[in-house]
């Protein structure tokens, strides 16, 4: 399915509804656990954390279901530290690193993963770190956009078409955000379905964005980038 549709066509623009009026998702990711968690340093905290990540890949089940539990327990305390084993080589340790974090609470942590994900360029953690951001409140977004801005290399090209395809849905959301108010006070049945096509809108977005990414990885992997701008001085000689 080709998702490179035209964003200017004008039924996106009718149907377009401000996302802020959605309920947000509900994070997947465990609280601390007050019970369970005591105070500790962080070096301490992080060699804890190494041998439990570890254990996730015991040979015996019940290691490595106590192992995630005991992730678990700690909540958003560990969450950074478990987030660069979110691509973990071994594919057991990967999943049970991705179903501790869920989708963090926390704006940055949830930055952190989704750009993690989408810069591993696997094709199904590159989707769902693209989705992750789409589906974030504005905060994250912003946050998200301010640390790309100045990405370079292959990292800019795979975040150029997903900044592209933000900014393209914060235009819409903004502009129907303008418009609702007086579609909902003439016709609250219409403004109501509106409502609800927006949270179909966003899909396509993030879809867009991802498939962009892609395409653009593909392109970077075909006509590689160049380590170093080149230098223009080394290969003119001065006049005679």
């Amino acid at each position: 399915m080709d998702f490179r549709l035209l964003p200017s066509a004008p039924w996106l623009f009718a149907l377009t509804v401000v996302w802020s009026l959605l309920p947000s998702d509900q994070p997947t990711s465990r609280p601390v656990d007050a019970a369970t968690s005591r105070p500790t340093t962080a070096p301490a905290l992080e060699a804890k954390v190494e041998q439990l990540v570890r254990q996730l890949g015991a040979r015996r089940f019940q290691e490595r279901e106590a192992a995630q539990r005991e992730l678990e327990a700690m909540g958003d305390e560990a969450s950074a530290l478990l987030i660069p084993h979110v691509t973990h080589k071994t594919a057991e340790i990967a999943a049970r690193v991705a179903a501790i974090l869920g989708t963090p609470r926390d704006s940055a942590l949830r930055v952190e993963l989704a750009t993690k994900l989408i810069l591993s360029t696997d094709a199904d953690w590159m989707e769902r770190g693209v989705h992750m951001l789409f589906a974030a409140p504005d905060d994250a977004i912003e946050l998200f956009m301010s640390r790309t801005k100045s990405a370079r290399g292959r990292d800019g090209v795979i975040f150029a078409p997903i900044r592209e395809q933000v900014e393209m849905w914060q235009r819409m959301r903004r502009m129907f955000s303008e418009q609702y108010p007086r579609i909902l006070k003439k016709n609250p049945e219409k403004a109501e379905s509106l409502r609800k096509l927006h949270e179909e809108s966003v899909l396509y977005y993030a879809e867009a964005a991802y498939w962009g990414a892609q395409e653009a990885l593909l392109d970077a992997q075909e006509h590689p980038l160049p380590d170093k701008p080149a230098d223009d001085s080394a290969s003119s000689a001065p006049g005679d």
